[in-house]
C-alpha cells in the first residue's frame, strides 16, 4: 500500500497526525502530486494547524491552478483564522474554476452569511427554537419549519442572503441586530414586521428560498393555520456532527478508489504490452506491421476479394520476407482463385 493510501485510511481513521506523517512521505515520492498537499492540508485543518494547512493549499494552487479544491482548502484555513472576507474571494475562485463543486459553493454561502453577522451567527438558526402556541397572526403552536431546510433553517437564510436588497439591509447594524435577535425570538422578529418593511422582506425572502412563497399582505400579519416555526426539539444544522469533515472522508475515499482504478488501468495496458512484446520475440522488426497486415488479408480472402488479400499478403512479405506462412498464404490465394 502507498503512503498516498496509508494517509488516506489514516484520514478515514480520524488519525489526522499518522495522515500527515503519509502524506509528508508520499509527498517526497509525488513533489508534483497536488492532491497529496490538499490532503494533507485537510489534516492539519482538522487538527486546527490553519497555518500548515494554508501552506499546503498555496502548494496545490502552486501545482495545478486550475483544482478548484486547492482554493477551497484555502478559503477554509482563512475562514478559520476569523479571515472570512479573504475566504469568501477564494471560495468563489473555487466556484469559478469548477461551478460542479458543490462543496465549496455550500461553504462560499456560509462565509458570506458569516460575514452577514459578523457577531457571530444567532443561536437557534436551525430551527428557531420552539414557538408559542396562539401567536399574533394566527400561528398556532407546534409542526416544524426549522431543520437545514425548512423555512427558517441555515440553506433558507443563505438562500435569502444571496438577495442584493437583503445584503444591502445588512450592511445596517441595527438591522442586524434586529435579525440576530428576531432568530432568538422569532414571536418578536414577526412584530417588527409591521415596524420595519425591511424585516418583513427579509422574512419573505426565507419563505421563498423555502420554496412555500407565502403572500403577507401590507406585512400586517402572517396567514393563520401556519402551522408552528419548529419545535423545541429542532436541533438546526449547527447541532449536527461536523459535514466539513464527513465531505473530506467522503472525498478522499473518492480520490482512494479513482486512483485504484488509474492504477489497475495502468497495469492493463502495462499487460497488453508485455504480451506483445513476447509475441515479437525472436520475429523481424516490423513483424507486428506485418501480422496486422496478414490479419487483413485472411479478411478479405473469407470474402472471396482475392486481389485486396493478395496485396496485403503481399505487403506482409516486404515488411518480414521470413515468415514462411505469409508466402504461403500468397501461394494459396493465387490456387483458389
Amino acid at each position: 500500500m502507498s503512503f498516498k493510501e496509508q494517509g488516506t485510511n489514516a484520514f478515514k481513521a480520524k488519525d489526522y497526525d499518522t495522515a500527515i506523517e503519509m502524506y509528508t512521505k508520499a509527498g517526497e515520492e509525488a513533489p508534483t502530486d497536488h492532491t497529496i498537499f490538499g490532503n494533507r492540508a485537510a489534516a492539519y485543518h482538522q487538527l486546527g494547524k490553519y497555518d500548515e494547512a494554508f501552506t499546503d493549499a498555496e502548494k496545490c494552487i502552486e501545482i495545478k491552478p486550475d483544482w478548484s479544491k486547492g482554493y477551497q482548502r484555502k478559503a477554509m484555513a482563512l475562514q478559520a483564522q476569523k479571515k472570512t472576507e479573504e475566504a469568501i474571494l477564494f471560495y468563489e475562485k473555487g466556484v469559478e474554476v469548477d461551478p460542479a463543486n458543490a462543496q465549496c459553493q455550500q461553504m462560499l454561502d456560509k462565509a458570506k452569511a458569516a460575514s452577514a453577522f459578523p457577531q457571530g451567527m444567532p443561536p437557534g438558526m436551525g430551527g428557531m427554537g420552539g414557538m408559542p402556541g396562539g401567536m399574533p397572526g394566527g400561528m398556532p403552536g407546534g409542526g416544524g419549519m426549522g431543520g437545514p431546510g425548512g423555512m427558517f433553517g441555515m440553506e433558507s437564510m443563505m438562500a435569502a442572503m444571496q438577495n442584493p436588497k437583503i445584503q444591502e439591509y445588512m450592511k445596517d447594524p441595527a438591522f442586524q441586530q434586529t435579525i440576530m435577535a428576531g432568530m432568538q425570538n422569532p414571536q418578536m422578529l414577526l412584530m417588527q414586521m409591521q415596524s420595519d418593511p425591511r424585516v418583513g422582506e427579509f422574512v419573505q425572502a426565507m419563505m421563498g428560498a423555502s420554496g412555500m412563497n407565502m403572500q403577507m399582505p401590507g406585512m400586517g400579519g402572517m396567514p393563520g393555520g401556519m402551522g408552528g416555526m419548529g419545535g423545541a426539539d429542532d436541533a438546526g444544522p449547527m447541532a449536527g456532527g461536523d459535514p466539513e469533515t464527513d465531505a473530506m472522508m467522503e472525498e478522499a475515499r473518492i480520490e482512494m478508489e479513482a486512483e485504484r482504478r488509474a492504477e489497475a488501468t495502468k497495469k492493463a495496458a502495462e499487460a497488453e504490452a508485455a504480451k506483445k512484446a513476447a509475441e515479437n520475440k525472436g520475429h523481424g522488426e516490423g513483424w507486428g506491421e506485418a501480422e496486422s497486415k496478414k490479419n487483413q488479408g485472411n479478411e478479405f480472402y473469407k470474402r472471396k476479394d482475392f486481389p485486396k488479400a493478395i496485396e496485403l499478403y503481399s505487403a506482409a512479405i516486404e515488411t518480414c520476407p521470413t515468415e514462411i506462412i505469409y508466402h504461403g498464404n500468397l501461394a494459396a490465394v493465387y490456387i483458389e482463385q
